[in-house]
């Protein structure tokens, strides 16, 4: 050790119930790891140290994984190794730096102690992770065993593997994130940034996790590499080390890393002499191994481990400690220069790729030639001369705080702007498309907002631009150095010449539609990709803007699992929040795919395989684009009933893929939306564009929405409001891995947990905005930063801003015979994400009394998956619940004239309840106890609002007394709520002795529903055939407001009649 710590060590088996396991052959097992877990003590000298290979099974299984390499040799058995089991932590600083580390395949990460345990010995936690069926054979604390996967060539790892292993290593985090008080490490990790590294293909993983996980602040790979990460580039704006053995600097593993992998800050090192292997301790582990020249290389092992130890050491404490310990400088990148310094012999160069020449720092090695890092002296006869000194360049280290993000270019190339205009008039051409066409940059280009204006972000020069809109020629402008100079760029109208058509048995438009959906395979072949994109949303009223948001989001899709979007930043008008509590959180849609769900429905796209079966499509003109022809298409539902779309769609000559689609929901679709709002409409319109990139592949760079609500009920049509958005789509990254984590979640719209400093940056307003839009924030103002935190937390969680003053506020209002109008307000509060109250109250015309309540829920469980609820109401209440008709869908029939559905009493009454779900169970269980004081209540009006003077029915009494009882009641219910399969049972018990109540009875009752899907499937409200029963029976005498009832089903204008109630009843409604 050459760090001040001794060094402790405990061992962590978890289970994560969230994934199954795929390789064994039970389909019931959740995916385990194992973690042993590094930390500093406070122990010093020989009492730190332990037994390398302490056991017989540790010997074991060492040979064995030895002789997977093709090594042979005696154990060591005498090694000592730096650790000791559950030490107690230090207690020298409050929280301390963590690190992952990731083993190569086929190897315990017990195999890497050296490279853990002097990084531990300077301060860090290290989680050294072994990921079953991949870290060569994993020994549980039960003693059982799990080997490893078979795979003759590592090449050949799969990307499910890939995947699976990246993902054990998000699921480290969270458990480490998660430690529970009672913990030795509870409160003791910085989590705030970690590091990572890890050895060939744990190297690999190192990267993909710098991608994937923000938190991440450094990584370092030794020999990583896998075939996923090849193609894999992005503006991966954290620090990478690349530290390759000599053996595999010329292989795929050694290929450069600005051209490989997109940090923006990155190191490479070539050890001279090492092999693949050469990282492991195989030097220590076996007395005379065979062929060490080929397995271990030639450099003397304890350089190798010395040198590595010093890398490892002063790239964390740069990125993580932000400590430069006198070795580190800042140094400037104005030129993206590379740098190559020649070093001692053991290392050909250390390159930090943007980073101009001339300075050079020196890092001071521990003194390995009396003891190596694992406690022992070399053996000897073999060389103990070793270098002081290494000498090491290209670390920076930043002024201050890290920054999240970095820039690659100065800040002059940050941002090209300008306007596409129509070359005859001088006007601006809206949603015109621009690309950078050339290299790595292929997946980047942004669109012109109304006024024709751009604003693109290059990382690279020189780029070079394609501006493309329909019905013009396109143009091109290479970008070769910085400009500050606003690039105007005219486009000049395509003439329309005039060309013969071929004439075919099919239509024109179903001819060309045909080929459109035989090339979408082509058009479309990627799994997967990731994109940045700016979205700008209005709230207009009577056609003028009266608030403005601005987000920067993060998409995520995926083929099987749909799209996420993660808010990143947000900015807005000051009354953005007041303005637009109606509109929707971000969404986004790729219109491109077969089908897309919209309001709960599930509508057909005109691009879905039988698209020709279900859409009737027509040739309405022809366009021109550069020379190829643009066809425009119309198309609709074949049949009314169907739900799906209407619109027009644009098609390019040759390539026959989707330029232009604009569309919005068919008739029948619409009507569902209003049926299920039951007062309300929303009439959406959709527009997006679509361009090819990269290897033919066409992908969205827009997608354009409004959404008119409207409020329609009983005749009277009231427009609230129009919410308008366009989201600009820039930076994609095709097939690579998404995080598991993003697509757990059901909601799609997230908040991003690293906040950015200046998330738009690359999206000024005068750029980017209209001036009709710039004058609505010159006008109304911006919000403030916490303003905007609170409206992007509140879209995040799918719910409206708020009103400041009482928020979560809500009217209660209900109309009948016995209450006349009830108008009240109720509200909740979350004191805690366990706790919530709810308070009511209000005041009734007819009885001319209030009414009020309230109660505490909270939640318990480590799942959240228990209940405890005391509650307290004073008011009128209903006779026979009903499962049909609530007490405001009963208030139309009535104040209209017609019979009211139900009778009523007077309640005073106090609840007791517990409830409990076993985890990853549908049944609900609950036990409730019941304190309630019943009165009789008389009909109090005759009032209809079309003046028929008709006397309602009279409201009977009832048996008047304290009623108090015990209730179990078990439910089933599928997840999915819209299935409508539901079983539940019941029994309440009342007994004059036991519960001092005036009643005495026993009551059961049992309810179930089904459903059985028919036609239309894909609809929010689809034809289904439903099914109820209802039973019930009873002993004792059961007074009559608890008698059972036969709940009837009726439309709200078929004015209805009353239940049927009886002591004993079953019956089934269809």
């Amino acid at each position: 050790m050459t760090g001040k710590y001794g060094i402790g060590t405990m061992s962590m088996a978890l289970t994560d119930s969230t994934r199954s396991e795929t390789l064994t052959e039970d389909a019931r097992d959740f995916r385990k790891v194992m973690i042993q877990l590094w930390y500093p003590a406070d122990i010093a000298g020989d009492g730190n140290t332990v037994p390398y290979i302490g056991d017989e099974l540790t010997a074991s299984l060492a040979r064995l994984h030895l002789k997977g390499l093709g090594i042979e040799g005696n154990i060591n058995r005498a090694i000592q190794a730096y650790g000791t089991e559950d030490a107690p932590v230090s207690e020298s600083t409050a929280t301390f730096p963590v690190l992952l580390f990731s083993p190569g395949f086929g190897l315990p990460s017990t195999f890497y102690r050296s490279i853990v345990g002097d990084i531990v010995s300077h301060g860090y936690v290290v989680a050294a992770i072994n990921h079953p069926h991949f870290s060569g054979i994993t020994v549980f604390p039960d003693g059982s065993l799990v080997p490893s996967v078979e795979i003759e060539d590592p090449g050949d790892f799969s990307s499910a593997y890939f995947d699976i292993v990246l993902a054990d290593v998000k699921f480290v985090v969270d458990v480490l994130k998660g430690l529970e008080p009672g913990h030795d490490l509870y409160g003791r990790l910085d989590l705030s940034g970690f590091g990572i590294y890890g050895h060939s293909l744990g190297g690999a993983v190192a990267i993909q996790t710098a991608r994937e996980i923000p938190e991440c602040k450094a990584a370092l790979s030794m020999d990583g590499w896998h075939p996923d990460l090849q193609y894999a580039h992005d503006n991966l704006e954290i620090p990478l080390f690349f530290l390759l053995s000599q053996e595999e600097s010329s292989s795929p593993i050694g290929m450069p890393p600005d051209s490989t992998y997109g940090s923006q800050t990155r190191y490479l090192a070539i050890l001279n002499g090492a092999s693949h292997i050469g990282f492991i301790d195989l030097p220590y582990m076996v007395d005379k191994p065979v062929s060490p020249a080929r397995q271990l290389g030639t450099i003397d092992p304890n350089t190798m481990r010395a040198t590595t130890h010093a890398i490892l050491l002063a790239f964390f404490d740069c990125y993580l400690k932000e400590s430069s310990n006198g070795a580190l400088l800042p140094i400037p990148n104005p030129y993206n220069a590379t740098v190559t310094m020649g070093v001692e012999p053991h290392i050909t160069t250390i390159e930090r790729f943007d980073l101009a020449p001339a300075k050079k720092q020196r890092i001071t090695l521990p003194e390995a030639a009396k003891e190596d890092s694992v406690g022992n002296s070399p053996p000897e006869g073999e060389s103990q001369d070793l270098p002081a000194q290494i000498a090491i360049t290209g670390f920076d280290k930043p002024p201050g705080k890290l920054p999240s993000r970095k820039p690659s270019l100065p800040d002059t190339l940050k941002h090209i702007r300008g306007h596409i205009k129509d070359a005859h008039t001088g006007e601006g051409l809206p949603a015109a498309t621009i690309q950078v066409t050339d290299g790595l940059e292929g997946f980047c280009g942004t669109i012109a907002n109304e006024d024709g204006g751009y604003v693109l972000k290059l990382r690279a020069l020189p780029a070079v631009l394609k501006v493309t809109s329909i019905g013009y020629r396109s143009e091109e402008r290479t970008i070769a150095d910085a400009t500050t100079v606003p690039l105007d760029i005219p486009l000049k109208l395509v003439p329309i010449p005039m060309r013969g058509m071929l004439v075919t048995a099919d239509s024109p438009a179903t001819s060309i539609m045909r080929k459109v959906l035989e090339n979408k395979r082509k058009r479309r072949p990627m799994q997967s990709y990731r994109a940045e994109a700016y979205e700008r949303q209005h709230w207009e009223e009577n056609q003028d803007i009266a608030a403005i948001r601005e987000s920067v989001v993060q998409i995520f899709w995926d083929k099987n699992r749909g799209s996420r979007s993660v808010i990143r930043g947000m900015r807005g008008t000051t009354d953005y929040a007041e303005k637009m509590q109606a509109a929707d959180p971000i969404w986004f849609k790729d219109f491109y795919q077969d089908s897309m769900l919209v309001q709960g429905s599930w509508l057909v796209l005109p691009t879905h395989p039988r698209a020709l079966d279900y859409y009737d499509f027509t040739l309405k003109g022809q366009r021109y684009l550069d020379d190829r022809s643009v066809y425009d298409l119309s198309f609709e539902p074949k049949r009314k009933v169907n739900s799906g779309f209407v619109g027009t769609l644009s098609v390019l000559d040759e390539e026959y893929a989707l330029l232009d689609i604009h569309l919005c929901p068919s008739p029948s679709a619409a009507a569902e939306f209003s049926s299920a709002l039951m007062i309300g409409a929303l009439d959406f319109t959709f527009r997006q564009k679509f361009r090819p990139f990269g290897r033919g592949v066409w992908l969205p760079v827009d997608y354009q929405y409004a959404c008119e609500i409207k409020a329609d009920a009983l005749g009277f049509h009231v427009a609230f409001g129009t919410v308008k958005g366009t989201m600009q789509l820039t930076d994609y990254q095709l097939d690579i891995s998404l995080p598991d984590s993003i697509f757990a979640k059901k909601s799609s719209v997230q908040i991003d947990p690293l906040k950015e400093d200046h998330p738009f940056a690359r999206y000024p307003k005068e750029a980017i905005l209209s001036e009709r839009e710039l004058y609505v924030y010159r006008t109304l103002g911006a919000a403030s930063e916490t303003e905007m935190e609170a409206v992007k937390t509140e879209n995040a969680q799918g719910n409206p801003a708020a009103p400041k003053l009482f928020p979560q506020l809500a009217p209660e209002f209900w109309f009948n015979r016995v209450d006349a109008a009830h108008l009240g307000l109720k509200t909740e509060r979350h004191f805690h994400e366990k706790v919530r109250l709810y308070l009511n109250g209000a005041y009734k015309f007819g009885p001319g009394r209030w009414a009020y309540g309230g109660g505490l829920r909270s939640m318990w469980g480590p799942h959240h998956n228990g209940s405890i609820h005391i509650g307290y109401q004073s008011g009128s209440q209903v006779r026979y619940p009903s499962s049909y008709y609530s007490l405001i869908y009963n208030s139309v029939p009535a104040v209209l004239g017609a019979d009211d559905y139900f009778d009523y009493y007077w309640n005073q009454k106090t609840d007791l309840e517990i409830g409990y779900q076993p985890e990853k169970s549908r049944m609900t269980l609950h036990v409730a106890l019941h304190n309630e004081s019943h009165t009789s209540l008389e009909k109090s009006t005759d009032f209809d609002i079309l003046g028929q003077n008709k006397d309602f029915r009279a409201n009977p009494s009832i048996e008047e007394g304290y009623l108090r009882s015990l209730e179990w009641v078990g439910t089933y219910e599928d997840t999915d709520r819209r299935s409508n399969k539901r079983v539940e049972v019941g029994v309440e018990y009342s007994s004059k002795r036991l519960l001092a109540s005036d009643f005495d009875f026993t009551r059961y009752h049992l309810a179930a529903d089904w459903r059985i899907h028919t036609f239309f499937r894909q609809k929010a409200t689809p034809n289904t055939l439903d099914l109820h029963l209802t039973a019930g029976t009873s002993t004792g005498t059961v007074p009559l407001q608890r008698f059972g009832v036969l709940d009837t089903v009726s439309h709200i204008l078929i004015f209805f009649n009353r239940s049927l109630m009886h002591l004993r009843f079953h019956s089934m409604w269809i």
